[in-house]
């Protein structure tokens, strides 16, 4: 119906749902990835005496790192110089964008060696790399197949989620000549052998960073590969680039950081390699690349803030409902689930957020695995609530119907004779739809297209009641002139 035709400029979450949905293989990859997940964090978290722990000392710190965010930002920036490492703060991407290539132009690379960043996926490095002239060799073995495909990270930690060994077979063997095995050590060792000949030529490695500490401009990298690790020691040049909010006090904090997010992302009791990064080695050079878009607005917001507690772990999205079903894709936005539901309006607009902010059954599981105790549900309502009330936002005709549906259907709810007067019509309608469609229909907009709503009974309660009443009332009045 044209009435319901969506604003082509936001995130079509219905389309993309319908989408995955019909996807049965992506349903299967979803739902047993996510599943263990979910189980494998829960029992890291059950066996070990310190979790609890140690969320209260990282929230606590995490708080505090973020009402002095600015303060900590120019004293880390500080102590890097000191360590001989040269920094530099951006706010927007573009400028990001064009240091970093900048850099890798300057040392005659080509290509460089990259580890999993999600900040660059957010700052789209890679697309402006390449038309630069660069390719960005991802060496994370999931980032490295979704590369292969063609396709962005479906996942905060895990960027394959969504495929199957014999999709990443397929993968393989069609793209890189690899004979057909759906033997994951055979495709690991093979990954493997592919890159270290990229690692060992390379001048110029690229990663991120899970945390940054202030007061000795150390940063952290924690991962599983030991990619990261190749990445930042083997190349004559290492850029490190992350966003502003990774910034911590001290190093104190750090070891309860990595007991929370190696539980939480991978359900590891410790992620196997956790680099502290700092003076570049004699000879050799170190770049830090911090991006500080929104983020301070964000810090400043006293509802907002805590959405910058999170570290990235992605057990949010493994237990959202939403999510298990739609993948990191559906969200068009590189962090989907939960956390991003919450981020995007601040970098992408509630424009285009119109559908992704409803995309939450608000149920309450992303906020009781939230290592961090972030309120998502909370601050995506919040979102709703500051959408609704901003008369300067455009709202694509839909919000419109949907508000205009909602009052109407408050208002016939709210008054007993209307109530009554719309009743038999309602019942018309029902039962005309029943014998058309075969089920009880409302062309309300195409996510009710094919859904079966229970009709209407014949009589409300209070009629049956007082109906039943009657007739045995007369029945006993009968009874009594039959006397």
């Amino acid at each position: 119906m044209a009435l319901f035709l969506k604003d082509k400029n936001i995130i079509n979450i219905n389309k993309n749902a319908k989408k995955a949905l019909a996807d049965k293989t992506l349903q299967a990859n979803l739902k047993k990835a996510t599943a263990e997940a979910v189980f494998k964090r829960n029992q890291a978290a059950a066996v070990s005496e310190t979790f609890e722990s140690s969320r209260d000392i990282a929230i606590a710190a995490r708080e505090a790192s973020i009402s002095m965010l600015r303060k900590l930002s120019d004293e880390f920036v500080e102590n890097c110089v000191k360590n001989n490492i040269k920094c530099f703060v951006f706010d927007d991407y573009e400028s990001a964008n064009a240091k970093i290539t900048d850099l890798i132009k300057e040392r005659g690379a080509d290509f460089i060696v990259k580890s999993k960043s999600m900040l660059t996926e957010e700052i789209e490095l890679n697309r402006h790399l390449k038309l630069n002239g660069i390719e960005a060799i991802e060496t994370d073995l999931g980032e490295f197949i979704v590369s292969l495909a063609g396709e962005k990270p479906s996942h905060l930690t895990a960027p394959a989620l969504h495929k199957s060994r014999r999709e990443v077979a397929r993968l393989f063997s069609e793209k890189l000549d690899m004979p057909y095995s759906e033997d994951p050590a055979q495709l690991s060792y093979f990954a493997r052998r592919y890159l270290r000949d990229k690692f060992m030529s390379a001048r110029v490695g690229l990663t991120g960073a899970n945390f940054a500490v202030s007061d000795s401009g150390l940063i952290a990298v924690i991962e599983n590969e030991a990619n990261a690790r190749l990445a930042i020691n083997l190349p004559q040049t290492h850029i490190a680039v992350f966003g502003v909010e990774k910034i911590i006090r001290n190093l104190n904090d750090l070891p309860h950081f990595l007991n929370l997010l190696s539980k939480s992302a991978t359900g590891q009791l410790l992620n196997a390699y956790t680099s502290i990064i700092g003076p570049p080695a004699e000879g050799k050079e170190r770049f830090f690349i911090i991006v500080t878009k929104r983020r301070f607005e964000i810090a400043a917001d006293p509802v907002f803030k805590e959405a910058l507690r999170c570290i990235r772990c992605g057990a949010c999205q493994n237990i959202c409902p939403v999510f298990q079903r739609l993948s990191g894709h559906g969200y068009e936005f590189c962090y989907g689930g939960p956390i991003g539901t919450v981020l995007a309006p601040f970098f992408i607009g509630y424009q285009k957020c119109a559908e992704l902010i409803d995309a939450s059954t608000l149920c309450g599981f992303c906020k009781s695995i939230c290592p961090m105790k972030i309120n998502l549900p909370a601050l995506i309502l919040q979102h709703r609530f500051h959408y609704g009330a901003d008369k300067k936002i455009k709202k694509p005709l839909f919000k419109h119907l949907k508000k205009l549906f909602s009052y109407l259907h408050s208002l016939i709810m709210s008054n007993n004779v209307l109530s009554r007067v719309i009743q038999p019509f309602a019942r018309l309608y029902f039962k005309i739809t029943a014998a058309v469609f075969g089920r009880n229909y409302i062309p309300r907009w195409s996510v009710f297209s094919k859904r079966d709503f229970i009709g209407m009974a014949p009589k409300t309660f209070m009629e049956s009641y007082f109906t039943k009443n009657k007739k045995k009332s007369r029945e006993k009045e009968g009874d009594k002139n039959g006397n």
